[in-house]
């Protein structure tokens, strides 16, 4: 340890403390496991009924996704979302959706 010398910190050695009951242990763990997956909530998605109404919205103005996004000022992929239901919908783009497109969603202003 002739390396060490001079220095002027100690060396850590961690350990892992031994488990006094496993049975125990694998209840409060399984326990614990079961509330997290409980708590874990939902992202919200735009509905299947608006997604659909973009979409008809989009092709009846014979509009592209990518001209869509670009009269909106927003990345196309973001119109892909918003038709195929993978995204949280945005109130101020729906706002934008509804009246570039012409058609009316429904929306709530804490989505």
């Amino acid at each position: 340890m002739s390396y060490l010398q001079g220095q002027d910190w100690d060396t850590v050695v961690l350990k892992k403390t031994p488990k006094n009951n496993t049975t125990s242990n694998k209840k409060t763990t399984s326990n614990t496991n079961t509330h997290y997956e409980e708590d874990v909530e939902k992202k919200p998605t735009i509905s299947l009924n608006n997604s659909q109404l973009i979409q008809s919205g989009r092709t009846n103005a014979n509009l592209t996704q990518k001209q869509l996004a670009q009269k909106l000022s927003i990345d196309n992929k973001i119109i892909q979302e918003y038709e195929s239901g993978k995204t949280a919908p945005d109130y101020k783009i729906m706002c934008r959706l509804e009246k570039i497109l012409k058609i009316s969603l429904n929306k709530k202003k804490s989505q």
